[in-house]
C-alpha cells in the first residue's frame, strides 16, 4: 500500500543471534558516519498482520455496513490507504466517531475484494468483476504507487472497455475509457460497422480478441465477424480494417512479441483450434506460425520475459492452469 513496498532489499533478515549494525562502525562500510538499512521483509510481515487482525476482529473500530453485510476494519488503516475514507475519519465527520458506518454506491462483494487488496495488496479479479472492482476502487480513491497508471509527458494511462454484454444480454457497441486518476469515464468510440442507418446492416462484435500495440487497439475474429481485423488509431479518430486472419475464429486470444501480433488458438465454429498467426503491421500480412500442443478455446496468453508465448501456453496447459 506504501510506496515503501517498492523499496525492497535482498539482504536477508539477521537472526536473533547475530548483530545488527551499529551507526558508529558503518563508517567502514559507507565512508560516513551514517547507515541507512531497510527490512525488506518488514511491509510483508505487516500485512500479514494486518489481515489477521482483521479476520479475527481484533482492535477494529469501524464497522462498515454494505447491503447489509458488515465489515469490521480498523480506521487507521482505511484513512492511510484511502482518501475517502481520510477525509471521513480525519475531517471531523460524524463517521470519524460512529461505530458503524453504511457505505452505498457498490455491492459487498466488491467491498470484500477492495478491503482485501487494502489489507494484503491483492484481488481477485474476473471478467464479472473487473469493471466494479475499478469503478468502486476509483470512487474510494484506493490507488497505489503499485497499481495506479503511469504518468510521462501528461499522457496517463487508461483502462479500455471494448463491447461486451449487458445482463439482459444486449449487445454494447462502444469503446469506453476509464481514466482512474482522474475517475472519469467516457465513450470514445464504436466498434465498426455499429452505426449504420439500417440497423439490419450492424455487425455484432461477440467473442472477439482485442489488445493493444503501438499505441493502438487491435481487434480480430468473433463469431459473426470471424476473419475480420481492425485497428483503432486515437489520433485520427478512426477504425481501420487490416488484413484479415487467415483461419477465421473466435473465442481465441490475441498477444504482442517481438513487433508482431498474435492470433492463438480459438474456435471456428466446427472445432477448437491450435493453429497460430502472425501480423506483419509493415507489410500488413498474416502469416501461419508454429501451431499451439493442443486445440483449444477461452485460453490465457502473455509474453513473459523472454519465453516463448507457445512454451508459456503449454506450460499452462500441461499442468492444468
Amino acid at each position: 500500500m506504501s510506496a515503501s513496498l517498492e523499496r525492497t532489499t535482498d539482504c536477508p533478515l539477521p537472526s536473533l543471534g547475530e548483530d545488527l549494525i551499529r551507526v558508529e562502525d558503518s563508517e567502514n562500510l559507507t565512508g560516513s558516519n551514517e547507515f541507512c538499512w531497510e527490512d525488506g521483509g518488514l511491509p510483508v510481515e505487516l500485512q500479514r498482520g494486518m489481515e489477521t487482525l482483521r479476520v479475527n476482529r481484533e482492535l477494529t473500530d469501524v464497522v462498515l455496513c454494505v447491503q447489509g453485510h458488515d465489515f469490521p476494519c480498523h480506521r487507521t488503516i482505511l484513512a492511510a490507504a484511502s482518501q475517502y475514507f481520510r477525509a471521513m475519519f480525519c475531517s471531523g465527520l460524524k463517521e470519524s466517531y460512529e461505530e458503524r458506518v453504511e457505505i452505498k454506491g457498490l455491492d459487498s462483494g466488491t467491498m470484500c475484494s477492495l478491503l482485501e487488496y487494502t489489507y494484503t495488496s491483492r484481488a481477485l479479479l474476473t471478467h464479472s468483476n473487473v469493471q466494479r472492482i475499478l469503478e468502486a476502487a476509483s470512487q474510494f480513491q484506493v490507488v497505489s504507487e503499485r497499481t495506479k497508471p503511469r504518468v510521462l509527458h501528461f499522457v496517463s494511462e487508461v483502462f479500455l472497455i471494448i463491447g461486451g454484454c449487458t445482463k439482459d444480454d444486449r449487445f454494447v457497441p462502444t469503446v469506453t475509457c476509464l481514466d482512474p486518476l482522474r475517475r472519469s469515464r467516457l465513450e470514445v468510440a464504436r466498434l465498426p460497422f455499429t452505426d449504420m442507418e439500417d440497423e439490419s446492416h450492424n455487425r455484432k462484435w461477440v467473442e472477439f480478441a482485442c489488445i493493444t500495440f503501438r499505441n493502438e487497439v487491435y481487434i480480430s475474429g468473433g463469431k459473426e465477424t470471424q476473419h475480420d481485423v481492425w485497428k483503432y488509431n486515437g489520433a485520427l479518430d478512426k477504425w481501420i480494417q487490416v488484413e484479415s486472419l487467415t483461419t477465421g475464429r473466435w473465442r481465441h486470444k490475441m498477444a504482442v512479441h517481438e513487433g508482431k501480433v498474435y492470433a492463438l488458438g480459438g474456435f471456428d465454429g466446427v472445432q477448437r483450434l491450435s493453429s497460430v498467426e502472425a501480423y506483419d503491421p509493415f507489410h500488413n500480412r498474416w502469416t501461419q506460425v508454429t501451431p499451439l500442443a493442443g486445440r483449444c478455446e477461452l485460453l490465457c496468453c502473455c509474453k513473459l520475459r523472454q519465453m516463448d508465448l507457445r512454451d508459456w501456453w503449454w506450460a499452462q496447459w500441461k499442468t492444468g492452469n
